[in-house]
């Protein structure tokens, strides 16, 4: 009796058999065979002989899926759409562009203004821009903006269910490449809310990691706005992104007009 083959299960059960074929496995990069990853072709002895690095497949995966996490609105906010119309929203395009490049010669950024100047616009840019030139420079890079008051509301609920649980959802943003706080002043303010965005800004501070700040308010204006017990956490926090001694931070009110693809 000769032995069942492939063709007579598909005959007998007609089209369905290719309904329950194996998938097709995705093609295999040729330049990593696979791994995502390379060593740098450079001769032994090297300061970055034995050095692994992204492959450009990973960078592509990798941008691609940084990419699909912003919302559209984000995405569409470039510095090549970006309208300046007045000195200080120049000085604050400039500033942002420097600070989302390869080596900034300061570590945050503080950005002041009405709604509408262009702040948020010019966050989410950095945001961008710092991700493509890490992808240019064959590293991986994670950047995000995000509105403080959901991220302190994502913690809040990150809390309940444990300490183990509002450390796991903080580490991903005390270690992001640069990181955006987007509206300072427009969350609900308590002492434990206070206390963890103190503690974020003082590591990201301590650690020299690229931070992008902003605000409607000018600090006196948030801070009076606090109850008297909560003042110290605040000015903590004003202590470090509008640090101005050299190498740390700068701060640019953004005055003129409606500058705004998201402000």
């Amino acid at each position: 009796m000769r032995s069942f083959q492939a063709k007579d299960f598909e005959k007998a059960v007609g089209p369905m058999a290719r309904t329950y074929a194996s998938p097709i496995a995705p093609p295999v990069c040729a330049v990593c065979a696979g791994t995502g990853w390379l060593r740098r072709a450079v001769p032994f002895g090297a300061p970055d002989w034995g050095t692994v690095v992204a492959c450009e497949c990973t960078l592509q995966q990798s941008q691609a899926e940084l990419s699909r996490r912003l919302p559209p609105a984000q995405r569409a906010m470039t510095f090549c759409n970006f309208q300046p119309y007045s000195l200080s929203q120049k000085e604050a395009m400039a500033l942002a562009l420097e600070l989302a490049s390869a080596a900034p010669g300061f570590s945050s950024l503080l950005l002041i203004g009405r709604v509408g100047v262009g702040k948020t616009h010019l966050a989410a840019a950095a945001v961008s821009w710092y991700q493509q030139e890490a992808s240019d420079a064959g590293r991986l890079g994670s950047a995000r903006l995000v509105y403080v008051p959901a991220l302190l509301d994502g913690w809040q609920a990150a809390q309940e269910d444990g300490l183990d649980g509002f450390e796991e959802a903080y580490r991903p943003w005390r270690d992001r490449g640069l990181l955006a706080l987007d509206d300072l002043g427009a969350e609900k303010d308590t002492a434990w809310r206070l206390e963890k965005l103190s503690r974020l800004v003082n590591d990201r501070w301590e650690s020299r990691l690229p931070t992008i700040v902003t605000t409607n308010l000018h600090s006196q204006a948030w801070l009076a706005g606090m109850p008297q017990d909560l003042r110290t956490a605040g000015e903590r926090i004003i202590s470090r992104i509008a640090d101005q001694r050299p190498g740390w931070s700068r701060v640019v009110e953004m005055l003129g007009r409606d500058a705004r693809g998201g402000g």
